[in-house]
């Protein structure tokens, strides 16, 4: 009984003493991509307030293809990025 809780420990101590990897900044795997001033914000999908973290009035505000596109190259590479568009339907 003893002899298995003295294996157990090292690795509990070993385990609390391991860093866990902190999520790098930009590395959200949602994004909300939404029409605002005039051009197209991408932000987090938590973010909802304040600065977009990339914005660019350089597409077409009906042009909801080329803002993905430029969405998706923009954003962090993960294994499961989604992009979703916040608002009204293009017309």
């Amino acid at each position: 009984m003893y002899a298995s809780r003295w294996r157990a420990l090292p690795e509990a101590v070993a385990r609390a003493l391991r860093p866990t990897p902190e999520p790098a900044l930009g590395t959200a795997a949602e994004w909300v991509l939404a029409r605002e001033s005039g051009g197209w914000a991408v932000r987090p999908g938590g973010a909802l307030d304040g600065a977009p973290t990339y914005f660019t009035a350089d597409i077409p505000a009906d042009d909801q293809n080329a803002a993905f596109d430029w969405a998706r190259e923009i954003t962090p590479t993960a294994d499961q990025k989604a992009i979703h568009y916040m608002g009204p339907p293009p017309r």
